[in-house]
């Protein structure tokens, strides 16, 4: 692998930071998604705080749903791509018309690993970093007042 494995390490590198971006991007939707929701319910949030939900019991209500919205799309979707993967682990991903004047010292199949330990990372990432990105719109509904939050009825 020689001369091989630097371009490879690089790859790989460059791998991880696209994934990070991902992920990021993923964070940034939720957040979205969520102050979104929280200002639609903004007189919802005002009558829970008025009848004595604590500070703690909203910030807990919002950080469940989060986290719910991500375990519903998420774990079907490591499913998904786990399944997928192993498919095309099974069947290849065939580049020999493109790769068919190139001489080069590699297999124009190319097989996917589908990897159990994978597809458990990505289920709990996908648990993880909504209950993480749903704190910041938790926390705005927390501090709301319900006085404030009554008037938008």
């Amino acid at each position: 692998m020689g001369l091989l494995y630097n371009p490879y390490d690089l790859v790989k590198k460059v791998m991880y930071i696209v994934y990070f971006f991902i992920v990021l991007l993923a964070s940034f939707v939720i957040i979205n998604s969520m102050m979104m929701n929280i200002f639609e319910r903004i007189s919802e949030i005002g009558t829970l705080k008025a009848i004595g939900f604590s500070d703690k019991q909203i910030f807990l209500i919002h950080i469940i749903e989060g986290t719910m919205m991500g375990a519903i799309g998420g774990i079907p979707g490591s499913f998904f791509g786990y399944f997928l993967t192993y498919i095309m682990n099974y069947y290849g991903l065939d580049f020999s018309y493109v790769m068919s004047n190139i001489d080069f010292l590699i297999d124009t199949i190319i097989k996917p690993k589908a990897s159990i330990d994978v597809l458990i990372l990505t289920i709990i990432l996908s648990i993880i970093a909504p209950a993480l990105a749903t704190m910041i719109p938790s926390n705005y509904a927390k501090k709301l007042n319900p006085n404030e939050a009554l008037k938008h009825l």
